[in-house]
């Protein structure tokens, strides 16, 4: 398969986030959320990338809405948190320093981004991420996050996550990079930096309102096998 219309769609979506600017930016402060990016974090490619110092752009970034990005069994299960997505996307939050990462980071800013060299990959390695809808108990959790890391090196994609006993896990039912072929199996991560593979289905209902794009026609999907890992680079 030639990726490289994928990559050129998700540079495109990358150049647009990043310029998008508003004059109204609102410290983005949910300890939960950080729970969530703390335990996505160290999967991320441009986290492997960075040798010292892991740049992450201060702003969310926007993603429009959730389209064809989840099964329609994780779309019934995580409408409620689909519905929160949509709404916090439409505003621009400032990140705060509470990623509880093992690697040291700083957040930049839209302008420092823009200066940063193609090569080497370690000195333009970079994360961005949207802020996290959740349902109304804020027991299930959706955000989407990417990394670029220069020349061809970069991936974006959604995440599902459960709080199970308390802390937050990631679950499937999401499509790949940039929405192209759905994963069927489970990761589960959890805090701190340990995983480990579960098998769980997607099926319940959630509570929450949902949305009325949960309810569009959607193209059939390729699924992979219960036994293909998710690939998070670490």
């Amino acid at each position: 398969m030639d990726i490289r219309p994928l990559f050129v769609a998700f540079l495109c979506w990358f150049v647009v986030a990043l310029g998008r600017t508003s004059a109204a930016v609102t410290i983005y402060d949910d300890k939960d959320a950080y729970e969530v990016y703390s335990l996505l974090l160290p999967h991320e490619e441009s986290y492997g990338v960075a040798r010292a110092t892991l740049m992450i752009h201060e702003q969310t970034k926007p993603y429009l809405s959730v389209g064809t990005d989840l099964t329609p069994e994780a779309w019934n299960k995580f409408k409620g948190a689909v519905a929160d997505f949509n709404r916090l996307d439409k505003k621009n939050w400032l990140l705060q320093r509470r990623f509880q990462i093992e690697k040291s980071y700083k957040l930049i800013s839209s302008d420092v981004i823009k200066t940063l060299p193609d090569q080497p990959q370690s000195a333009a390695a970079l994360v961005f991420m949207s802020p996290v809808g959740f349902n109304r108990d804020k027991t299930r959790a959706i955000v989407y996050m990417g990394s670029q890391c220069g020349g061809l090196c970069g991936s974006a994609r959604f995440h599902l996550l459960e709080k199970v006993r308390g802390k937050w896990m990631e679950v499937s039912g999401v499509c790949s990079d940039l929405g192209i072929v759905v994963v069927e199996t489970s990761r589960f991560h959890q805090l701190p930096k340990s995983s480990q593979l579960v098998q769980t289905p997607v099926f319940d209902n959630d509570n929450d309102e949902g949305v009325q794009s949960a309810n569009r026609k959607r193209p059939a999907t390729r699924r992979t096998t219960p036994e293909t890992p998710v690939n998070h680079k670490a």
